[in-house]
């Protein structure tokens, strides 16, 4: 129990400040590049279909099943450019319609990939980094404060 309890003092910390960390980064890195990214229209082309949890079910299409539309956006110098949005949906069937018109951004000088124009989309992977990082963070200080007692002893 002694060596669990100390394990788990060093992986929350390591791991939660690793993982807040990388939330901060990306929402600093977004913050800093918003006024520059551009908008475009983008037209779904295809959708990919992959298991979101793994599922018991034997049909194809699960409640578990996840679906990523791939967007086709002209950028303002005219290069046309292709991409597979992270942010996808579970369900049944795909809400996507190939031909299906969609805002994008994108970022000129790439240091951004291109995304949908979502709050979710921009944000909310950066943001659940922080608070999944902050909820490890805590769980450390709990161990800590719970047990910590019996290790050092």
């Amino acid at each position: 129990m002694k060596y669990l309890l100390g394990l788990m003092l060093i992986v929350f910390p390591v791991g939660g400040a690793f993982t807040f960390l990388t939330g901060v980064r990306g929402l600093w890195t977004t913050w800093w590049r918003r006024p520059f990214l551009l908008s475009a229209e983008g037209t779904i082309v295809a959708t990919q279909q992959h298991r979101a949890i793994r599922s018991t079910h034997r049909h194809a299409s699960s409640p578990h099943t996840a679906y990523n539309p791939v967007l086709r956006f002209t950028t303002e110098s005219g290069e046309v450019r292709e991409f597979c949005s992270p942010a996808g949906q579970l369900g049944n069937s795909s809400p996507y319609t190939i031909g299906m018109a969609v805002p994008v951004l994108y970022d000129p000088d790439d240091i951004l990939p291109p995304t949908i124009d979502s709050w979710s989309a921009v944000w909310g992977g950066h943001m659940l980094f922080v608070i999944v990082g902050l909820i490890f963070l805590a769980g450390a200080g709990l161990v800590y404060f719970a047990f910590g007692h019996r290790i050092f002893e």
